[in-house]
């Protein structure tokens, strides 16, 4: 064989790979999206549900400004503040573990750039007015607390840890996409 039909095969042979690879990677996308789909709990989302929201991009660009800052919140999180007590959904604040003495306190290690963050802000969102008066979830920047990352032994965004009032750690569980995934994981 000479150097060009050799040169030539081992494109050929390159480009099948490459074509192999992206094929894989597109499946599984698929597969986590339709797998989130399904695992809703609203019944009234049928084939419409989140993971067809998220590819529509209307949840992400709904999403982005709740996710963006610290203080920055709207729609029905205006409703519930930084100073609010039990039963909310707010950004993180060391004071709020002291919930935790009255009910369950849960950290949400999210980042704006992960898709199965999305889907459980978004059912959380969607959930505010049914999430237990004992239960407090802080939204914890997964790209800003490395301190609590450490702590908590955390690696990888969409975990969730469950502390008490004084910041020990309870539980820690990663995915779920529904308030009724969280509640379900309390000890």
């Amino acid at each position: 064989m000479d150097h060009q039909a050799q040169q030539q095969s081992s494109n050929t042979v390159m480009y099948i790979v490459l074509a192999v690879v992206v094929l894989i990677i597109l499946s599984i996308g698929g597969i986590l999206l339709v797998n989130a789909g399904n695992n809703s709990t609203n019944p009234d989302q049928g084939s419409n549900g989140t993971a067809d929201k998220m590819m529509d991009g209307e949840s992400m660009e709904k999403n982005d400004d709740r996710m963006e800052g610290d203080d920055k919140m709207d729609g029905d999180d205006k409703m519930k503040d930084d100073s609010a007590q039990s039963g909310s959904y707010v950004d993180y604040d060391e004071r709020l573990l002291a919930n935790a003495s009255n009910g369950d306190v849960v950290l949400f290690f999210l980042a704006s750039w992960c898709p199965t963050c999305k889907i459980l802000n978004d059912s959380i969102n969607g959930s505010l007015d049914e999430i237990p008066s004992d239960l407090t979830i802080l939204k914890t920047d997964y790209d800003t607390y490395t301190q609590l990352k450490q702590k908590y032994g955390v690696t990888y965004q969409h975990t969730l840890v469950q502390v008490d009032a004084q910041g020990n750690l309870i539980k820690k569980w990663s995915g779920g996409f529904s308030l009724d995934d969280i509640v379900a994981q309390l000890t």
